[in-house]
């Protein structure tokens, strides 16, 4: 639907970052204060530390982030916490 294609472009804020030894967790917030945890990927994956360093900068700078997942499911839904089954190909901090 329209206001689900909107809701998933909605940028969030960063405010928390979590470190793991399987890899990286954001924990998000969207401007209606609704929160949500998505992971930046695993330590093996190669795109894992670049994610953190923008999310790192957005945290600290206090600006917002956009996500853009790769998911297994057709039930995937980017406004929920789901990030066992999902990997992220994109984020981008926004001014």
């Amino acid at each position: 639907s329209a206001a689900s294609d909107v809701y998933k472009r909605q940028p969030y804020k960063v405010y928390i970052i979590q470190s793991e030894n399987s890899g990286v967790l954001v924990f998000l917030k969207d401007s209606n204060g609704n929160e949500v945890v998505k992971a930046l990927g695993s330590w093996q994956d190669p795109w894992t530390k670049s994610f953190q360093a923008i999310a790192q900068q957005a945290f600290a700078t206090d600006k917002k982030v956009v996500l853009r997942f790769v998911h297994d499911t057709p039930e995937y839904k980017c406004n929920e916490t789901q990030y066992y089954n999902s990997k992220p190909y994109m984020i981008r901090i926004l001014k």
